[in-house]
């Protein structure tokens, strides 16, 4: 998805994230998005896109998804065998 987005970006496009309410799946998936692209922990991006949009809510597996991505991310300008 990162990828996805980031070409999209790169060329010129706009990305439009969106479920059924945009609370649950697109929040998160927005918020994965914040932290990959600004380099900002889970709590600062749930914070900045809560301020953008407060009906986000990362519930249940969704909130484990944003801390796993924070552990396992790997710092801007390191390859993953780095």
């Amino acid at each position: 998805m990162f990828s996805w987005v980031d070409g999209a970006l790169d060329g010129g496009g706009s990305v439009l994230v969106h479920c059924l309410a945009g609370a649950h799946r697109a929040g998160t998936t927005g918020i994965l998005l914040l932290m990959h692209k600004t380099g900002v922990g889970a709590e600062q991006a749930t914070a900045a896109a809560e301020a953008a949009r407060p009906i986000i809510d990362p519930i249940f597996d969704f909130v484990d998804c944003l801390s796993m991505y924070e552990r396992n991310r790997q710092p801007a300008g390191r390859s993953p065998s780095a």
